[in-house]
């Protein structure tokens, strides 16, 4: 029994793998690297599954030209008091255990690749995770 333990032993050892990369798995790790590496942001497109790359300065315009179109600029003070506003219509309908407050988050942009003359005029759709639950119940 104890020969059979041993050479099992030594078949075990004996194995060895062969470190084989296909050559999707190679490109796929060289974009990875080129992407952290890259200083550009990429931007999703609105009806498709590509990528596009930008600076900083034609995204931040894209995205104001977005916010503006849908959204006015106001301060901080008007903010709090649309949340405030928000809390007082949860309680007064007994919501507060169920609607959460809407979360602070950045908006971003998806651009629309499918319309026409897009290399030149590029346009955008703005995705805003910041819309509060109480829109919803209030109309």
């Amino acid at each position: 029994m104890k020969e059979f333990e041993e050479e099992l032993i030594n078949i075990i050892e004996s194995v060895k793998f062969k470190h084989a990369r296909k050559r999707f798995q190679s490109k796929l790790i060289a974009d990875i690297n080129k992407i952290i590496q890259d200083r550009q942001l990429y931007i999703p497109a609105d009806k498709t599954d590509n990528y596009y790359e930008l600076n900083d300065t034609p995204y931040e315009k894209l995205l104001n030209k977005c916010l503006l179109k849908e959204y006015r600029k106001t301060g901080v003070k008007l903010t709090h008091e649309v949340e405030a506003e928000d809390k007082n219509i949860a309680k007064r309908l007994d919501l507060t255990d169920r609607v959460e407050t809407a979360a602070k988050k950045e908006a971003f942009i998806a651009l629309k690749d499918h319309k026409p003359n897009f290399l030149n005029k590029p346009t955008c759709r703005l995705i805003n995770h910041c819309k509060p639950e109480l829109g919803k119940v209030s109309k």
